[in-house]
């Protein structure tokens, strides 16, 4: 009896989220890349179609997504994409071994001789005058590659340069390392503690009764102060009072539940 309660509730709850998606014109993969996003990058994309909602179904709606979004977080697929996304992001070093420096400068000498070897050719097809102006640059381009193959030209590095220069790529790699992990946490549960936190921030105090006014056929607030408000702000009053307090008290629980863990 047990079992079949939870099995009916599974299947209420997957058909009012069906209901609800279907409401703000989202398909269940479009709903899931939209949460994916939203915790990824803290911006939410509002679907045309909820700005239609009559204020009666805002709450609802508000329920059904984050029910939905926090379902989706728990899923091996949202944690794979988070892993992906987060390695990607990952900074390299540009730190390089002595013998990958020797091979870059062998690479630069072969295209160096290419770039000089069409010029000779080329010079057949040019006047006794032009040849002569040219011989000059081929001559000193031709001692610049003898010297960098006898390793005696200045643009080669050393080995201690390169050491030096490595010494710099690995400080600066390990202060990227650590912006990286600070804003890229292992865990998606601290990402979307992060986000979840700045929403209640971010929604606290949100005029409900600001006036607003016709300006060239858009809205603006009558209190220019407001307009320097957050996207988050702007999206709670715009939602309502009903629909942002209800997604206030859902982020509240979901930031417990985390907590708790």
């Amino acid at each position: 009896m047990k079992k079949l309660l939870i099995f009916s509730l599974i299947i209420l709850f997957a058909y009012r989220t069906a209901d609800v998606l279907s409401d703000i014109g989202l398909t269940r993969p479009q709903a899931e890349q939209t949460v994916f996003t939203g915790i990824t990058s803290g911006y939410l994309s509002i679907p045309a179609a909820c700005r239609k909602l009559a204020v009666s179904q805002r709450v609802t709606v508000v329920d059904g997504v984050v029910n939905f979004a926090k379902a989706y977080t728990k899923t091996d697929d949202f944690k794979k994409r988070y892993a992906a996304w987060r390695t990607d992001a990952k900074p390299t070093s540009d730190a390089k071994s002595y013998d990958q420096v020797q091979q870059e400068q062998k690479a630069q000498i072969a295209e160096m001789k290419k770039g000089l070897a069409e010029t000779k050719a080329s010079m057949a097809k040019l006047d006794a005058a032009t040849q002569k102006a040219i011989q000059s640059a081929i001559q000193q381009q031709e001692k610049v590659i003898s010297e960098m193959e006898a390793s005696t030209s200045p643009m080669l590095m050393k080995r201690e340069t390169v050491d030096q220069l490595n010494k710099y790529a690995e400080a600066e790699y390990q202060e990227k390392l650590k912006k990286w992990e600070a804003e890229y946490p292992a865990d998606p549960a601290t990402m979307i503690h992060k986000q979840l936190t700045a929403f209640i921030d971010q929604s606290a105090g949100v005029d409900f009764a600001a006036k607003l006014t016709d300006r060239n056929g858009k809205k603006y607030f009558v209190n220019p102060a407001y307009e320097q408000k957050s996207d988050t702000w702007k999206r709670c009053f715009r939602a309502g009072s009903e629909a942002t307090a209800s997604a206030q008290q859902l982020a509240k629980t979901w930031l417990f539940e985390l907590e708790k863990k």
